[in-house]
Parts: structure tokens; sequence; C-alpha cells
């Protein structure tokens, strides 16, 4: 019995080695792949379940009225919010750090 549990044990490491390996692989080739395919820096994130007035009081009011916002290469957009928060004005540029991966935008 003691011999069937060590067996299990043992598997048990070992794959969990393995997945911990394949997520460092993958972690690691993200931003070579994304360098390689070359393409745009394009982040929306948001947190919603339905109780988001900021959000859709933001959607509302945004001067867009649908269309796309186009920008050019190295530009970044922020929500009014983001901009007040931290005394941002059109024009600024911004640094973007992720461990040692640093991305000036303007």
């Amino acid at each position: 019995m003691n011999v069937i549990l060590l067996i299990f044990i043992i598997l048990a490491t070992t794959f969990l080695a393995i997945s911990m390996n394949n997520l460092i692989s993958i972690s690691r080739s993200v931003n070579y792949f994304m360098e390689k395919a070359k393409t745009l820096d394009y982040v929306v994130s948001v947190y919603d379940r339905g109780k988001n007035e900021d959000l859709y009081r933001w959607l509302n009011a945004s001067k867009a009225d649908g269309r796309e916002t186009h920008l050019k290469s190295g530009e970044v957009a922020f929500s009014m919010a983001d901009k007040s928060k931290n005394n941002l004005k059109i024009g600024d540029k911004i640094v973007i750090t992720l461990g040692d991966i640093k991305k000036l935008l303007q």
C-alpha cells in the first residue's frame, strides 16, 4: 500500500514539475512571439459584472459615437478617468515597464 502511495506522489510531483516548466517556457516566449509577429499593442481590460456605472458613463459620454479610434504606431489612448488620475496631458510620453522590458509610448 505504501509503495502505491509513493508511486502516486512521485507521478503527481512529476506532472506538476512538467506543468510549471511549460508555464515558464510560455511566459518567456510571449514577448518574442509578439515582436516576430509584429502585432499591434492593443489591451482592453474591463472587469464588469453589470454594476460598473463609471464604465457605462464613460462609454455613453464618448465622443467617438461608435467610431473606431485609430492610433499611430507608438501611440496610446487612455480613458478620461485614467488621464485625470495620472495628471496626463495630450502629447505626454509614458514608459510601460514589465520586468526588464521597457516601451516608450506617446
